[in-house]
């Protein structure tokens, strides 16, 4: 699965980097309408390549919050010098490298699963009659997107990119960030806590 991801990540960086360069080209033929925002934010519980357009050395979750707040929940950019995956998760100070964005800068970015509101089920209620048909169809949808992408949204804040397909120990750096992935989930889907002890990947430092 390791290898699997490996060729996932090398194609969204190919799509990333192509990506900053229209987003370049685009904003420097023209006056940007929007200074100090993210271009192309993510929808809920999906992935988006975003490009902040703003000030050299803006703090990466400020720049992420120009999406509305709490709405970016990861984001990743790989150096194209040492080729290493930089990671930022909201609210994970311990576990994020990247730390700052500068101006035309990619990222790869997931949406958090929790759509902040949704203002058009009111006028459709008013406006149109078949509105019990509407809610019928509309409530089992969410529930629907919310389950699955929920649960590698959660784990991905705390366990990394690795829950996309399989967490083991040697994705982690130190016990601590292991331990953390472990807490998001103790039911252990990953099989960190071998002698169920309650502590993860008791191997690493």
């Amino acid at each position: 699965m390791n290898s699997r991801l490996i060729v996932f990540l090398a194609g969204l960086a190919v799509l990333l980097a192509l990506t900053a360069t229209t987003f370049a080209w685009a904003l420097a033929g023209g006056t940007s309408e929007a200074q100090g925002t993210m271009q192309n934010c993510p929808q809920p519980g999906k992935w988006a390549i975003a490009v902040w357009d703003g000030a050299d050395g803006t703090d990466t979750g400020q720049a992420l919050s120009s999406c509305s707040e709490g709405a970016v929940i990861a984001a990743y950019n790989l150096d194209p010098e040492t080729q290493m995956w930089w990671r930022w998760f909201a609210g994970q100070p311990d576990l994020s490298t990247l730390k700052t964005l500068d101006n035309l800068q990619g990222v790869i970015a997931l949406g958090s699963a929790q759509a902040p509101a949704t203002p058009t089920p009111s006028p459709t209620l008013t406006t149109t009659p078949p509105t019990a048909t509407l809610t019928a169809t509309s409530t089992p949808t969410p529930a629907a997107t919310a389950t699955p992408s929920s649960t590698p949204s959660s784990l991905v804040g705390a366990c990394g990119s690795c829950a996309l397909t399989d967490c083991n120990c040697s994705d982690f750096a130190t016990q601590a960030q292991a331990q953390a992935c472990l807490n998001a989930d103790p039911s252990d889907p990953f099989n960190l806590d071998g002698d169920s002890d309650g502590v993860a990947c008791e191997s690493l430092p």
